[in-house]
C-alpha cells in the first residue's frame, strides 16, 4: 500500500521511554514501515508496530490514538525547544529583557491600516520607485541622522519604509522600562497618567506603549500628547493609525453605551503643532504645571550633525523640565556611531560623570539645575524673583553605572579606527517583516542596485534587493537611554546628600573590577555573550565603570548557572557572581583615552604645521625683498604668490572656526600609532 493511500497514522501511547539517550521518542521512528489492516494485506496487520496504519472509515484503537499524516510528518517534542522558567534562576529571569520579545511584530489592525494607505495611493508601481528613491536618500549608512519629512508624499514612504523598524526599538526599550518599574520594590507598578511622544513618524511610540499596556487594567492615561516633526501630513497619518484602536472621549462613559466592547480602549491623542516647553514660572514651592510621567523622544535630539552637541544640550534641557517627580524619559536614535554619541552625549548632559570622580558606581541620583521665575512673590511692577531649583535623575538603563562611559570618544569619525572591536553602545532586535513591507521589496524595481555608495561595508544593509533567497524578518540596530526623575520629598533628597556625602568620604562608590554591585540597578549588562566548547566568554558594561570581559569553564559551572548562560543574550543584566569567573578589564574598550588624545594630537599637529609655514613664507618674502633693493632679476609673480598665500594663511590663523578639524584615516592611524609608540617608549 502506497503511502499517498494513507488519511491517517496512528500514534502510540507507549512511544515515551526512560532511556537517558533517547528521553522522548524511540529511534526507530525514523525507519517507519507502513502497514495496512486491510483484508487484502492481513500479515501486515501487526497491532504494536509504529507506524501502523488504518483505513480512513477507522477512527479509534485500542491504546491508540489517530492523527493525520501531517501531524506525525511535523511532530516535534516541544521540551526540547522551550526553556520553562523554573530552569532558571528567579534573578535571571528578573532581569533578562528580552524573554517575552524575542521578535516584535506590528499589530495586525495597524498593519492592515497601512496597506489601506499604500493602496490608496494609486499606482503601486510608481509607489515602488518612488519609494526605493526615498529609501536611497534617507536611510543608507552614510546618513547619520533620520530626518523628518518635508513633503506630504513623504509621510507615506517613511511609514512603509521604516515604521516597523521604529516600532521595535520603541516596544523594545518601554518593555525594559515596564520590567524595571514593576520589579522595583518601592513602586506601585508602570501605569504612566501624562504621556509626551515627540518623533519623526506617526506617534510610534505611543502606539508601541498602547500595544504594550493592552492587557493592563490600570492603565487608563489621563492625557497623551504627541509632536510630529516634519511636514503635518505625518500627524494627519498618525490619527489615521491610532484610530485602530478603540478610542474614548469620555472616561466615564456608560458601560451598556454602544462604546462598550470587549476591547480595551485607549485615550485620545492630541496632535501639538509645537513642541511643548515647561511653564516658565513656578508657585512658592517649586511646583510646575503640565509635567508628564513618560516621555518618549525618538530621533528627536538632533536636527544639525555638525552642531550635535548644542542641539543635544538644548533639548535635553527642555525635556527633563517637562518631566514631573518618578516619570521616565526614554530616548531612543539610529544604532550607528553617530546615534551612539548623541545618546551618550545626552547621559553626559544629564549625570555629568567627570563632576563625580568618586561616584562611579552606585547610581547616586545627579542633579540638574534649572532657572525659573516665582510667581508667588510678584510686585507691583509685575517682576518676578529668580529662583535656581535642581532636580535629580537617574539613569535606568542600559548603563550599569554613573561613571564616563568607556566607549565614548566624543567625535564619532574616530569609531571606524577600531576595526573590528567594540565600536559602540547598541542594541539589535529581530523584528517580523509585515507583509506589505515584503510585497514591496519584490520585482524588478527593487532588484536594480541602490543609487548610494555605501561607505561602511561591514554593515551594509540590502536596500531593495528584490528579495531574492531574503528573510522574513529584519534585525534593527538601535541606541537608547532610560532616564528617571527622582522624588522630590525632603526625605528623598535628604537620603541623596547623606549617600553623596558618605561617597565623598569613605568612596564606598568605587567599585573594583568584577563587582556585581548593590543593588538590581547596578547589574552588568550583557553587550556580547559567546558560548564556546569548554567556556563561556561575556563582554559586559560593569559597575565599575569598564567594559570587562568574564570567563567561565563549564567544569566551573553548576546546573544552574550553565542553564542561565546558556539562554543569556545581549542586553540581558547578569546578576550573579561566582569565583569560577576570570574577571579583567576588556581590552576592546581600554584604549578610549589613545582616541580621545588622537584628535588633539592632530589638531594640535595641524597648527604646528601651519605656524611653519607661516615662518617659511615671511622668510621666502623677506629674502625676495631683500634681492629686489639689491637689484637682483627677481619674479615679481612669485612675490605677489607668495603675499596672497600668506595673506590667507594669517586670516586662518586668526580665524579658530576654520581650524581643520576633518582628517583623512591615514592621517588617523599615523597619529594613533605614533601615540602609542611615544607611550612605550616612556
Amino acid at each position: 500500500m502506497y503511502i499517498s493511500q494513507v488519511r491517517r497514522v496512528l500514534k502510540y501511547k507507549n512511544l515515551v521511554t526512560n532511556d537517558k539517550k533517547n528521553p522522548f521518542i524511540l529511534t526507530n521512528l525514523n525507519h517507519i514501515r507502513h502497514y495496512s489492516n486491510s483484508d487484502d494485506f492481513k500479515n501486515d496487520n501487526k497491532t504494536g508496530m509504529a507506524g501502523f496504519v488504518v483505513d480512513d472509515q477507522e477512527t479509534s484503537y485500542k491504546d491508540v490514538s489517530v492523527i493525520s499524516e501531517e501531524e506525525f510528518l511535523n511532530f516535534r517534542d516541544q521540551r526540547n525547544h522551550e526553556v520553562r522558567d523554573d530552569d532558571l534562576h528567579k534573578k535571571t529571569l528578573t532581569h533578562k529583557y528580552n524573554t517575552d520579545s524575542k521578535t516584535i511584530s506590528i499589530p495586525l489592525h495597524v498593519e492592515n491600516a497601512i496597506e489601506n494607505m499604500i493602496f490608496k495611493y494609486g499606482s503601486i508601481k510608481i509607489f515602488k520607485q518612488n519609494l526605493k528613491k526615498f529609501m536611497d536618500e534617507n536611510f543608507s549608512n552614510e546618513k547619520n541622522i533620520i530626518k523628518p519629512i518635508s513633503k506630504p508624499k513623504e509621510a507615506s514612504f517613511y511609514i512603509a519604509a521604516q515604521f516597523h523598524r521604529d516600532y521595535a526599538s520603541n516596544f523594545q526599550a518601554l518593555s525594559e522600562l515596564k520590567q524595571k518599574i514593576n520589579s522595583s520594590n518601592d513602586s506601585t507598578g508602570f501605569s504612566p497618567k501624562r504621556i509626551l511622544n515627540v518623533t519623526n513618524g506617526p506617534a510610534t511610540g505611543i502606539i508601541a506603549l498602547h500595544e504594550l499596556m493592552k492587557e493592563a487594567d490600570d492603565y487608563n492615561p489621563s492625557q497623551v500628547d504627541a509632536h510630529c516633526l516634519g511636514n503635518e501630513e505625518m500627524a494627519i497619518k498618525a490619527q489615521m493609525l491610532l484610530s485602530t484602536y478603540r478610542m474614548k472621549k469620555d472616561k466615564n462613559a456608560d458601560d451598556n453605551s454602544s462604546s462598550s466592547t470587549n476591547k480595551r480602549s485607549t485615550p485620545w491623542t492630541n496632535f501639538l503643532k509645537k513642541q511643548p516647553f515647561a511653564p516658565a514660572t513656578t508657585d512658592s514651592k517649586g511646583n510646575s504645571k503640565s509635567l508628564y510621567d513618560l516621555i518618549i523622544a525618538e530621533h528627536a535630539l538632533v536636527s544639525n550633525e555638525n552642531i550635535y552637541t548644542a542641539d543635544v544640550s538644548k533639548n535635553i534641557k527642555r525635556y527633563l523640565k517637562l518631566l514631573s517627580p518618578n516619570g521616565h524619559l526614554v530616548l531612543i536614535e539610529k544604532g550607528n556611531p553617530f546615534g551612539f554619541e548623541v545618546i551618550a552625549q545626552a547621559r553626559e548632559n544629564i549625570i555629568k560623570p567627570n563632576k563625580y570622580p568618586l561616584e562611579t558606581g552606585g547610581k547616586i541620583p545627579r542633579p540638574f539645575y534649572f532657572s525659573s521665575r516665582v510667581s508667588g512673590n510678584s510686585t507691583e511692577n509685575n517682576d518676578f524673583d529668580i529662583m535656581k531649583t535642581s532636580h535629580y535623575y537617574t539613569v535606568l538603563g542600559p548603563c550599569s553605572h554613573h561613571g564616563s562611559c568607556p566607549l565614548q570618544l566624543y567625535d564619532y569619525k574616530l569609531h571606524h579606527l577600531r576595526g573590528k572591536t567594540m565600536k559602540s553602545c547598541t542594541n539589535q532586535k529581530k523584528i517580523m517583516l509585515p507583509k506589505y513591507a515584503m510585497e514591496l521589496m519584490r520585482g524588478k524595481i527593487n532588484m536594480v542596485p541602490s543609487s548610494t555608495e555605501f561607505k561602511n561595508s561591514v554593515s551594509k544593509r540590502n536596500i531593495g534587493s528584490g528579495r531574492e533567497f531574503q528573510d522574513n524578518f529584519a534585525i534593527h540596530s538601535y541606541s537608547y537611554l532610560i532616564v528617571e526623575r527622582n522624588s522630590d520629598e525632603p526625605t528623598a533628597i535628604a537620603n541623596i546628600n547623606e549617600a553623596r556625602n558618605n561617597a565623598q568620604e569613605n568612596h564606598s562608590n568605587v567599585y573594583p573590577v568584577g563587582s556585581i554591585g548593590k543593588s538590581s540597578l547596578e547589574y552588568p549588562r550583557i553587550m556580547n555573550i559567546k558560548l564556546n566548547k569548554k567556556h563561556v566568554d561575556m563582554a559586559l558594561c560593569a559597575p565599575s565603570g569598564n567594559i570587562e570581559k568574564w570567563t567561565i569553564g563549564k567544569s566551573k559551572m553548576d546546573t544552574i548557572m550553565y542553564k542561565d548562560l546558556k539562554n543569556a543574550s545581549k542586553n540581558d543584566c547578569w546578576p550573579h557572581d561566582s569565583d569560577g569567573f576570570t574577571k579583567k578589564v576588556s581590552g576592546r574598550a581600554a584604549a578610549k583615552t589613545d582616541y580621545i588624545e588622537l584628535n588633539k594630537f592632530l589638531v594640535a599637529l595641524k597648527k604646528e604645521e601651519t605656524k611653519l609655514l607661516h615662518e617659511q613664507l615671511i622668510q621666502n618674502l623677506n629674502e625676495i625683498n631683500h634681492a629686489l633693493e639689491n637689484g637682483e632679476d627677481v619674479s615679481l609673480e612669485d612675490k605677489l604668490a607668495i603675499e596672497v598665500t600668506l595673506r590667507g594663511l594669517e586670516e586662518k590663523m586668526g580665524d579658530k572656526t576654520k581650524e581643520r578639524k576633518v582628517f583623512s584615516k591615514s592621517e588617523y592611524r599615523k597619529a594613533l600609532s605614533f601615540i602609542r609608540n611615544y607611550k612605550l617608549m616612556n
